[in-house]
């Protein structure tokens, strides 16, 4: 073997090597891949986790996401595990879950047939002549030929924003409305499959 064909190995075996803990970082850093699209608007990801509650800033309002329902009062619990059957949202002001000045905001896709399906909050901002909170989500999907999870799911995204609203406008990126859900039904609906 001559002297260039030893360089020309080594280096080769050295940028193979690069590139193999290269792709291993990335692969393990948080289990998502980090693309341009992280920041939005100027505004980071909040689903891009770093921690267990993501604190984002919107429009000067602060967001936090919170991932665990069951950190929650029971009472509440049980309502969101109902509502994430539905297409809408539900809010809850600050007293109704002992956090003065912010509002809980759950906004649900409804129930899909497998996995893959994911909501995200695009932007947050309010229209001060009627103290309404607008916000606007992306709603995924996975492609045809993905390989999903074969399960039952229930896309939703839950978290807290500082302030109280008078009216809320929820969407999509393609301007579908997400309508409110009525709690009473989800009462009506439960009692009626425990009585069966």
């Amino acid at each position: 073997m001559h002297k260039w064909e030893r360089i020309l190995v080594k280096n080769f075996t050295l940028a193979l090597v690069i590139s193999m803990i290269a792709f291993g970082l990335t692969a393990c850093s948080d289990g998502q891949p980090t693309f341009f699209n992280d920041k939005i608007n100027g505004f980071e990801n909040p689903n891009h986790k770093h921690a267990k509650n993501d604190k984002t800033i919107y429009n000067s309002l602060k967001v936090e996401i919170i991932e665990d329902i069951y950190s929650l009062h029971s009472d509440l619990q049980y309502i969101l595990e109902q509502a994430k059957t539905q297409r809408g949202y539900l809010t809850f002001k600050g007293s109704d879950f002992s956090n003065p000045d912010t509002t809980l905001v759950f906004i649900s896709s409804g129930q899909k047939n497998t996995g893959g399906y994911d909501i995200k909050i695009e932007s947050l901002e309010v229209q001060k002549e009627n103290n309404q909170l607008n916000i606007f989500v992306r709603e995924t999907s996975p492609d045809p030929g993905d390989l999903v999870t074969q399960i039952i799911s229930y896309p939703f995204i839950l978290f807290t924003v500082e302030g109280e609203y008078d009216s809320y406008k929820i969407a999509d990126l393609n301007g579908k409305l997400f309508e409110p859900i009525n709690i009473k039904d989800l009462q009506e609906n439960s009692s009626e499959n425990n009585d069966s």
